[in-house]
């Protein structure tokens, strides 16, 4: 299957799980209130890291290695079925472990005893095989309906004095479901085979290298949660929640396109066709950057109106939040194509580790600063230098390998048309009443600014990224229907 299709297949699901959230969240936000909130999601990040243990490094180690031996049958078979057996191993031994934990540390004995099905999850979850194998369609229509599914049982069940409990188990449940429904596919895809122990150990050192960046970029991700639980109160941590929830849904578009792009990457590699991997990466740079820019500045426009309608009463102040947040999107973007489609792919560890690890002591020493004195604010822009200082740094060690400075140039028109539609954004919303209509004016304002700058400036540029990327499967579209 092509890279168009494939993308197309992510961003569709990705999209969804955009979307979705829209439905969910004004939802829960009311029935379970700021406090309960905090408390979902605080537990759900500790139990969100005995997850990461179990899982070490496999999503981006897996994918990888099945990549690479795709096109022998013996080896993909011997390279899946072993490197699951130790992630198999690992997660039993989570589970004991956080089930200990929930009975006997945890200040919510129940809330995290539900999420030991989430944490079981991680021992039987394989997406990674067929995103290597680059069959995105199996695992997008399937996570599809669950989505769907996990969204109606939310609206319909979720209420009265257990909302909260009721809400945990849906979402726990949700993953669990995720990676059974995969299973069948895959035993018909790469059938049992008899793993040597020595062949499922090989498999630990390489699985911890890539656990070590995992576990960084964890901690100015999920550890924030559980920093503001501690040292704030759960009610900021509700706030953060909510803030970081919408800020980031724009981003799950853009890492679609690193999703597809790095088992492809891989195989170009591991083929020999360094120049043809690095051709890729220019106009998936752009790409990444245009996308970015367009949801960076337009959810910064309206943050001041979408917060309160959103959420509901008493999340003002989650709109200053979300503007902070979403200022990393386009250093997340820019960092998102340099790790997917060259230093994982060209094995370039030390580089990747060493970046997400200075951008998690730089979060860290924001966090033990700014948290006990700000509170959720203190976290959100914890969270926007860790990103900007993982971003510097993986250009900076990619700098004599790819073309940083024309890329750089290429994508400052981007930023200059986000900035453009801010301006405009908050000067129409000085004409509307903030409601939900008024939201929607502000977006629709958005929208068409941004579409039509864009396209003026390539136009004007002649941008062969947009020829290539937009325009070409457009009007081939467009004479495909009208041919037919």
């Amino acid at each position: 299957m092509s890279i168009r299709h494939n993308f197309i297949y992510n961003l569709s699901y990705q999209i969804l799980s955009l979307i979705l959230p829209l439905v969910t969240a004004p939802f829960v936000s009311r029935v379970l209130g700021a406090t309960n909130l905090g408390t979902y999601s605080y537990t759900y990040s500790v139990a969100y890291y005995f997850v990461l243990v179990a899982m070490l490094g496999v999503n981006n180690y897996g994918n990888r290695e099945v990549a690479k031996n795709r096109s022998n049958p013996r080896h993909l078979r011997e390279v899946f079925w072993s490197i699951w057996v130790l992630q198999f191993a690992l997660s039993v031994a989570c589970t004991v472990i956080y089930t200990v934990y929930s009975l006997e540390f945890a200040d919510d004995r129940v809330v995290s005893l539900i999420w030991v099905p989430y944490v079981i999850s991680a021992g039987l979850d394989i997406n990674w095989l067929f995103f290597g194998l680059e069959q995105f369609k199996l695992t997008t229509v399937r996570n599809t309906a669950i989505k769907i599914i996990t969204v109606l049982a939310t609206l319909a069940l979720v209420q009265g004095e257990n909302a909260l409990q009721i809400y945990v188990c849906i979402m726990s449940a949700q993953f669990i479901i995720s990676a059974l429904v995969l299973w069948p596919a895959a035993i018909k895809r790469v059938p049992p085979i008899k793993v040597e122990i020595r062949g499922v150990l090989s498999h630990i050192k390489p699985n911890l290298v890539l656990f070590i960046p995992v576990v960084a970029v964890s901690l100015y991700t999920v550890l924030d949660k559980v920093m503001l639980g501690q040292m704030s109160t759960m009610e900021q941590t509700g706030y953060f929640e909510n803030a970081y929830k919408v800020a980031n849904m724009p981003f799950t578009v853009i890492t679609a396109l690193g999703t597809v792009m790095l088992p492809h990457a891989s195989n170009l590699f591991a083929s020999g066709r360094k120049f043809e991997a690095i051709e890729h990466m220019a106009p998936s740079m752009w790409f990444a950057m245009l996308l970015s820019s367009a949801f960076c500045f337009g959810l910064t426009a309206i943050a001041p109106e979408l917060a309160p309608v959103f959420f509901g009463p008493g999340y003002d102040p989650c709109s200053i939040l979300m503007i902070v947040i979403v200022l990393d999107m386009p250093f997340m973007a820019w960092a998102n194509v340099i790790r997917t489609q060259w230093l994982i792919p060209t094995g370039k560890d030390r580089s990747y580790i060493s970046s997400v690890m200075l951008g998690a002591v730089v979060n860290l020493a924001s966090n033990c600063i700014l948290i006990p004195r700000f509170g959720a604010f203190g976290a959100a822009v914890g969270t926007l230098l860790a990103e900007i200082t993982v971003c510097v740094a993986q250009t900076v060690a990619v700098r004599q390998s790819l073309p940083i400075k024309r890329w750089i140039k290429e994508n400052i028109p981007s930023l200059v048309n986000g900035l453009i539609m801010l301006g405009v954004v908050r000067m129409s919303a000085g004409f509307v009443e903030e409601d939900v209509v008024g939201v929607l004016v502000e977006i629709t304002v958005g929208m068409v600014t941004f579409t039509l700058i864009t396209l003026l400036w390539t136009m004007l540029t002649k941008n062969e990224y947009a020829e290539s990327l937009v325009l070409t499967p457009i009007k081939t579209f467009v004479d495909q229907k009208i041919g037919g």
